[in-house]
């Protein structure tokens, strides 16, 4: 099941793992910060970026972009928005 992967993804292995948090974050130093921040704040958030295939800048783009730096903004577009998109895949 698909979906289950995603959220194995965001396990432990995953936070745990350096290289498949910079891997996410595309080289991004801005991106990375931003997985940082939700790593302690809400983790299923992360799973969202992945299913939606949000990497490197993207995450930065649309956290800067459209919810203008905001986190509780970006967190609303990611679970109330995001999900039923599909703009930013690719």
């Amino acid at each position: 099941m698909e979906d289950g992967k995603i959220v194995c993804e965001v396990g432990i292995e995953f936070l745990c793992d350096p290289r498949a948090v910079k891997e996410l974050a595309g080289g991004d130093s801005r991106s990375l910060a931003i997985i940082r921040r939700l790593m302690v704040r809400n983790r299923t958030a992360i799973a969202v970026i992945i299913a939606k295939g949000l990497r490197g800048s993207r995450i930065w783009e649309l956290y800067e972009t459209i919810c203008g730096r905001n986190m509780d903004r970006f967190l609303y577009h990611i679970f109330l928005e995001l999900l039923n998109q599909s703009i930013w895949t690719a």
